[in-house]
């Protein structure tokens, strides 16, 4: 079992990102790790099924491109038309099996962060002191971490390196889902 416990993937988030995680940044981590745990045991314990993330196929090196791909792909798989925009974002990654909560991060140079938890799988944390517009693409950018990155700890901030090509795709699918 190589998978890390909870305690040990947010050991391994202050170490990388320490600086930027404040006491009540830490607490509000924490308290979120504990709730996708939760929510995941109340989801198994009466007998309901998420669907499946369907299987994104990356062709190329072309990070843009695999961003768009995807983007069209979970439209189309989630049923929506080629220019109408997604009302409930967060109910349309819960259904995909992401667990997704709001907190509110004192850093406000962190957008949010994506925890591939051993028990509950993809989780979602977007920081609620951004105004609604942003969490939105907060979330669906966390989500394309879920969908493309094998990283178990992804913290996405408000300021990034255009040479960073997880960033761009996560930013471009978030675009592209988002605004058809």
């Amino acid at each position: 079992n190589e998978k890390l416990a909870p305690f040990e993937q947010t050991e391994n988030l202050y170490r990388r990102y320490g600086d930027e995680f404040r006491k009540e940044d830490r607490r509000a981590v924490q308290d979120f790790l504990f709730l996708c745990d939760c929510e995941q045991f109340l989801i198994e314990a009466l007998g309901r099924r998420s669907e499946s993330i369907p299987k994104i196929v990356k062709r190329g090196s072309y990070y843009k491109g695999h961003a768009e791909d995807a983007a069209i792909q979970l439209r189309r798989f989630l049923g929506y038309r080629s220019t109408e925009v997604p009302r409930d974002i967060y109910e349309d990654f819960r259904k995909l099996g992401c667990h997704i909560f709001r907190r509110r991060l004192s850093n406000s140079n962190i957008s949010g962060l994506f925890v591939r938890h051993p028990v509950a799988g993809n989780c979602i944390l977007v920081n609620y002191s951004e105004d609604g517009y942003r969490q939105r693409f907060s979330a669906a950018h966390e989500a394309a971490h879920a969908f493309f990155d094998d990283e178990d700890v992804i913290v996405s901030f408000v300021s990034w390196r255009p040479s960073d090509l997880r960033e761009v795709r996560a930013n471009t699918f978030a675009s592209r889902f988002l605004v058809p």
